[in-house]
């Protein structure tokens, strides 16, 4: 009796899974991706900083006698030496990163969370959309221009880095709103079983 008690449970939680796996497959999805993105902006910024400070000259050593306090000379933009290589694989990764954006906000747009506007309100993403599309417009434009460069000299690090960190800033903070709607448990309340499989389709 024990085991027969045993088998019937081991079915029924095997069911179970299965049967939360539909409501649970597509914010998994959803949250692969998304932390695709967020490792890719994350791998950008580093990039960025790393790029900045290889083309920075090392301090000068301070003379003998000279003040501790005193303030350090500027330095100049660029070492004469430094490459243009690294800026222009930021710039075609951040060129790349804009292009598959833009792609997954579009299929998402038109194909999944018309679905959810159905169920419930969504609204608020709408402002978020045309301030990300802003976003990707100019970080697209701003690649464009750091293709174009043949010295690192002409490079401007710091603008570079300010598109990127508001960019990284807008997109955390839409796909995780996006995430809160497509959830688990709200595809549980507003969708039935066979409306939730039908989502990944």
């Amino acid at each position: 009796m024990g085991l027969a008690c045993s088998r019937a449970d081991v079915t029924m939680s095997k069911k179970c899974a299965s049967s939360n796996a539909i409501y649970s497959r597509l914010p998994d999805a959803l949250r692969y991706f998304h932390s695709m993105h967020r490792d890719s902006l994350a791998s950008m910024v580093a990039q960025c900083e790393k790029a900045a400070a290889d083309l920075a000259p090392a301090a000068p050593a301070a003379a003998s006698g000279e003040s501790a306090a005193a303030p350090a000379a500027p330095a100049p933009v660029a070492a004469a030496s430094a490459s243009i290589y690294p800026i222009h694989c930021l710039a075609l990764e951040l060129s790349q990163f804009c292009s598959h954006l833009d792609l997954h906000h579009r299929i998402e747009d038109s194909d999944m969370f018309p679905r959810f506007a159905k169920k419930m309100d969504i609204s608020h993403l709408e402002e978020q959309h045309h301030q990300l599309e802003a976003a990707l417009n100019e970080a697209t434009l701003h690649a464009r221009g750091m293709k174009k460069l043949e010295e690192p000299a002409r490079w401007d690090a710091a603008r570079t880095k300010k598109v990127l960190l508001e960019l990284q800033a807008l997109v955390l903070k839409h796909e995780a709103a996006e995430e809160a709607i497509v959830s688990t448990e709200n595809i549980k309340k507003y969708f039935t079983k066979e409306e939730a499989a039908a989502l990944m389709r």
